[in-house]
């Protein structure tokens, strides 16, 4: 049997010489389009419209940690009263101080008890609401205030030496030799 074959291709080209000539063409139709490119580049893309004015001075009027915000303009209260710790919970507005009264006895109060004749209204990170006669005023924690000096310092007593009265020094027992220990060698 003869094989068929095609006038319009010669016989010694196959499928691969196709797929080659194929891509040779393609890759010279890109570097055309490239060099029309490079040549002519067209019209230049717009430009993005700038990001809208940003006030700056915001920074300066906005405390971003809410440590003093809604306590610098209230009056420190008058009681007689420091405080010694806080809990504040900003989610439920409830929290706890720990206040000691004008005896020095510390107590935990939440918020809506009554202290020496005030209420504790808010706990905030730094320091309390206390409303005092319609009047509202805050406590501050205060580092300085109510911060326990340093205790005197005692004495240590040394061991008292073993009761040895009347033994002579040479009598006295010498405790056991710890294995490789070099002073009990020459015994």
């Amino acid at each position: 049997m003869t094989p068929i074959t095609s006038s319009f291709l010669p016989s010694r080209w196959h499928g691969g010489h196709l797929l080659l000539a194929a891509l040779v063409l393609l890759a010279l139709l890109l570097a055309g389009r490239a060099v029309m490119l490079l040549a002519f580049p067209g019209p230049p893309a717009p430009l993005p419209a700038p990001p809208p004015a940003t006030d700056l001075s915001l920074l300066g009027r906005v405390d971003p940690f809410f440590s003093a915000s809604d306590g610098a303009d209230l009056p420190v209260t008058s009681l007689t009263l420091s405080l010694h710790g806080l809990r504040a919970d900003s989610a439920s507005g409830r929290g706890s101080a720990i206040i000691a009264g004008s005896d020095g006895v510390q107590a935990s109060y939440a918020v809506g008890d009554s202290i020496a004749g005030a209420t504790l209204v808010a706990v905030r990170a730094d320091h309390v609401v206390l409303e005092n006669g319609g009047v509202r005023e805050a406590l501050w924690l205060d580092a300085g205030e109510g911060v326990a000096e340093p205790a005197a310092t005692v004495p240590v007593a040394q061991p008292a030496a073993p009761a040895q009265a009347g033994v002579p020094a040479d009598a006295m027992v010498q405790p056991p030799a710890v294995i490789g220990d070099d002073t009990q060698k020459g015994q």
